[in-house]
């Protein structure tokens, strides 16, 4: 089995109300494949531009994730994003977006990544999602992601790519912009009804809720008492539920390392808290999640 994932490499500035932190590594495609290195090697397809510095390649290939379809675009920047949340981190403000390289970029799959088995379409415009699937031959699981911007922007595209997928990842807000349903059971459903024969609608820290076969299955998320930063818990959570199926994993123990893996993220600034984690550190988190669903 193997694991391609494609979406954004960006530099990010993240503010909280108690600290700060200027353009470190992030994007929902480099968040998916730290967290899918952790079970998995994960090739890794994105656009970086002249900006995109040695260290932080090295930050990516030191955790095994072949970056042969990351391309570098020479006339451009580096996607870059500055946050500020608010206190609590429920909401936040978007200071600063570059997003140059995504009207740019044309993403070339490598001849040898295009035999992928898995593919986790992360966040990107959808045309571009649209251009990796086009070149792929034949893989059997392929789960998507989007944002609220690509589906106020170009909602006819988002549509037929949910109907190209096995599974669908969006946050309670992108479900109910999709499909005008508040109650998060009914905007699942009629997203399947688009196509994918599976919907994951994630709640933060209220957890996730999927449909699938026409059932729905509501979990909770990890009890986590300090969260530092909240940016790239959802594409964490889908990299490593991903990663999980590609290796063969039952799709209750991928939700769950999905669930622990975003669980972990959130401890930390940005990447740092993923990047230090092991499998045996999921391997533990998972067994006081699955004792803690047992009570």
């Amino acid at each position: 089995m193997s694991l391609l994932i494609a979406g954004t490499i960006c530099f990010d500035t993240i503010e909280t109300p108690t600290e700060r932190i200027d353009r470190i590594l992030g994007g929902s495609g480099v968040f998916a494949a730290v967290a899918a290195s952790i079970l998995s090697q994960p090739r890794l397809i994105g656009g970086v531009g002249h900006d995109f510095t040695s260290e932080a390649r090295e930050v990516l290939s030191a955790r095994g994730i072949d970056l042969t379809g990351v391309q570098t675009f020479a006339d451009v920047r580096t996607q870059f994003w500055h946050g500020r949340y608010h206190p609590g981190l429920h909401t936040r403000d978007h200071i600063a977006v570059d997003l140059d390289i995504l009207d740019r970029m044309d993403l070339v799959v490598p001849l040898q990544f295009q035999n992928s088995s898995h593919v986790f379409l992360a966040h990107l415009p959808p045309h571009h999602q649209h251009r990796v699937l086009d070149q792929l031959s034949g893989p059997q699981v392929i789960f998507a992601d989007t944002i609220d911007y690509w589906i106020t922007t170009r909602r006819a595209e988002v549509m037929r790519l949910f109907g190209r997928v096995t599974g669908v990842v969006v946050n309670d807000g992108e479900a109910e912009l999709l499909t005008g349903e508040r109650n998060p059971l009914r905007a699942a459903r009629a997203i399947s009804r688009f196509g994918p024969k599976l919907v994951i609608v994630k709640k933060g820290e209220h957890g996730v809720l999927i449909h699938m076969d026409n059932e729905f299955i509501a979990l909770p998320a990890f009890p986590t008492e300090d969260v530092i930063d909240p940016t790239g818990a959802g594409d964490t959570f889908a990299g490593a539920l991903i990663a999980s199926l590609a290796t063969g994993q039952p799709f209750a123990q991928s939700v769950a390392n999905g669930i622990v893996a975003a669980s972990v993220t959130v401890e930390g600034f940005g990447l740092s808290r993923l990047l230090a984690a092991s499998p045996a550190d999921l391997d533990s988190r998972v067994a006081r999640y699955r004792a803690m669903l047992a009570i």
